[in-house]
């Protein structure tokens, strides 16, 4: 099994007002589901910080980071996509905005409506993100995972389960080779919810699929499929 790394955080250092979803309770949690998954073995439970420059000096020469730093500032190699709901905090993310000067069309904007279930996200993966980012080719896939997006989400308005996430992380390690997948965790505010959904994806790209809950299905939003197509240029 590949390792599976944990960052454990300072609980003490986490705190948030009383009204804010966000808890230091979220990270025990995603780590449950990855033992509920039977991953617990492959797990490990890493304190996070920042590189210095001399670690990354250790594999890179001075000339390549210059560069790298050049690169990322110049729109970088990288295309970003986003399936996320809309309307909804912080406002971003409109279907027009597709890249800043530097990096036209490198950025992937997805909204969808309050009620959306996996359908319409495994259609849109499908007909539209799976060939943009084939024609992209890239070599690493790094996924911000926010888990609101279930039905048990108190902040969210979707109706996924934890079956959709792990069809989602089915499809998306798919776009480059195997270990290249980096799963990193966003939102998921409902802790059970959290858990279920986390330990599917996670088991899903150990290659180890669990499922706690089936998938959701329901209408897809074909109006949003259609104008994401027309704007890709993706043939149906």
């Amino acid at each position: 099994m590949e390792p599976l790394a944990v960052v454990c955080v300072d609980r003490d250092g986490h705190a948030t007002p009383e009204w804010h979803p966000e808890a230091p309770d979220r990270v025990p949690s995603a780590a449950a589901g990855i033992a509920d998954a039977g991953l617990d073995a492959g797990t490990v439970r890493l304190e996070a910080r920042l590189a210095t420059l001399d670690e990354l000096a250790r594999a890179h020469s001075e000339l390549y980071l210059d560069a790298l730093r050049r690169f990322c500032a110049a729109g970088g190699g990288e295309i970003y996509v986003s399936i996320h709901q809309s309307p909804l905090y912080p406002g971003t993310g409109r279907a027009d905005e597709t890249g800043g000067p530097a990096a036209p069309g490198t950025t992937v904007n997805l909204p969808l409506p309050e009620g959306t279930t996996g359908d319409t996200v495994r259609a849109l993966l499908d007909e539209i993100v799976s060939p943009v980012v084939e024609r992209f080719a890239p070599t690493w896939l790094l996924i911000s995972a926010g888990f609101d997006g279930h039905r048990d989400d108190p902040l969210a308005g979707w109706r996924l389960s934890a079956g959709d996430y792990a069809d989602f992380a089915a499809r998306a390690m798919a776009w480059v080779p195997s270990g290249r997948t980096v799963l990193t965790l966003e939102g998921g505010y409902d802790l059970g919810a959290l858990r279920r959904s986390l330990g599917a994806a996670a088991a899903t790209l150990a290659g180890q699929p669990w499922r706690p809950e089936p998938a959701s299905s329901g209408p897809v939003e074909r109006r949003v499929l259609d104008a994401a197509r027309e704007r890709w240029a993706v043939c149906p």
